[in-house]
């Protein structure tokens, strides 16, 4: 699995996420902070619309992580969650980076349907993995990262 570090910063822990499970045109779930120096400044506030040049700046200063306050890594996996399609089929996303958000998004997956067997939330399950199962295993790469977590 990768690597989360946790900081602590002003009494407030933060969370460490790949900038690639950032998706281009989509509003961010929580506010989205960069290291700055030995500080973490707010790179984009919750709700914003992830541009272009949003993304080329990050690339161009080499930035590969944001970080997210603790209390919003439910919110991060949900996005994730809603989003792991475009993060599977990317080809500019890396193969150990798909890998961990599959496996992030379908563990959560599993517990829900553990926590909350209903018919109606399986089917919402089974309709979510479905397309997951089918980019993985379509990506030799990625299934040989996964056997790493």
């Amino acid at each position: 699995m990768l690597e989360l570090p946790i900081i602590q910063c002003a009494m407030m822990f933060f969370r460490s996420i790949p900038r690639d499970i950032i998706q281009l045109d989509e509003k961010t779930a929580a506010d989205l902070y960069i290291k700055s120096g030995d500080k973490l400044e707010v790179y984009l506030p919750k709700d914003s619309v992830v541009t272009r040049e949003h993304l080329s700046r990050l690339h161009d200063a080499d930035i590969t992580r944001f970080y997210v306050k603790g209390r919003d890594r439910k919110k991060i996996d949900r996005y994730t969650a809603q989003h792991i399609d475009k993060i599977l089929s990317n080809p500019d996303v890396p193969s150990r980076v798909k890998a961990d958000a599959f496996y992030r998004t379908s563990s959560d997956t599993m517990k829900q349907a553990f926590e909350d067997p209903h018919a109606e939330n399986l089917d919402e399950i089974k309709r979510s993995v479905n397309p997951m199962l089918e980019n993985i295993m379509k990506n030799e790469e990625i299934l040989k990262d996964l056997f790493t977590i």
